[in-house]
């Protein structure tokens, strides 16, 4: 019915401001006529490590990153909350290689385990003798926020395994590394050196393209991504 009644509008007889927006998701019964016509809009997740840690970045303002408040201890814990949700992404990437089950992570997950990140480094604030609560956070950020999504329990097992490389105190080791490929921003009481600016251009220098191993997996995990992605596109050229 959509389609026919496209089909026959009558530009003389519309009105000149008149536009037609879809909001759907793919599907095969979806009038093939109506996507011939139509400017097509797709979103989907960015690419890559330096893409996903750039657009969390981009998502918060710079007035508030460089606050007095902030501690430099807290945008080194975001740094690592940036990186550990671009690594959960990215994952998504490979298929069932990443995750057992795709799972809808989104932006959200990360604004909401930031606030929560500011509330426990707040309170630990007021008490002096007290350490950076990463157990607490580990629950909060793992089991509650991103935790709530999986349903798979090797899944989620492996989800609070990659937190705990970046959120606990082997973060303070002297051979913690977020990878050879990936250096990360000088987090010290400078606070020319823990600036938004200097975060974005240290991210900036990563590499384009993101390697199984820089998210846990082997070496074969990228060429098979390659692999069926390659397939997809002849499967489609030839349907």
């Amino acid at each position: 019915q959509l389609e026919h009644i496209i089909n026959n509008l009558n530009p003389s007889k519309t009105h000149h401001r008149f536009r037609l927006c879809l909001v759907t998701m793919s599907s095969p019964e979806f009038p093939i006529g109506i996507l011939y016509q139509g400017t097509k809009l797709i979103y989907e997740i960015p690419k890559g490590m330096r893409e996903n840690v750039m657009r969390i970045y981009n998502g918060i303002s710079e007035e508030e990153y460089n606050s007095v408040e902030n501690s430099f201890i807290e945008k080194r814990l975001t740094f690592h909350l940036a990186f550990f949700h671009a690594v959960v992404l990215e994952r998504l990437q490979f298929g069932s290689i990443g995750w057992n089950i795709p799972y809808e992570f989104n932006p959200s997950d990360f604004s909401i385990s930031r606030r929560h990140l500011k509330i426990f480094l707040s309170e630990k604030m007021n008490n002096e003798n007290s350490k950076i609560p990463f157990e607490a956070l580990s629950y909060v950020i793992g089991e509650l926020n991103y935790g709530g999504r999986v349903t798979d329990r090797w899944d989620r097992r492996l989800l609070l395994s990659i937190l705990n490389k970046y959120f606990s105190e082997k973060i303070n080791c002297s051979d913690f590394s977020f990878g050879s490929r990936y250096k990360p921003p000088n987090f010290n009481d400078d606070e020319v050196e823990s600036s938004y600016i200097k975060v974005l251009e240290s991210v900036s220098k990563w590499p384009v393209v993101t390697d199984g191993e820089d998210v846990g997996l082997s070496k074969n995990a990228s060429t098979i991504t390659a692999r069926n992605e390659a397939l997809k596109i002849f499967s489609s050229l030839i349907e």
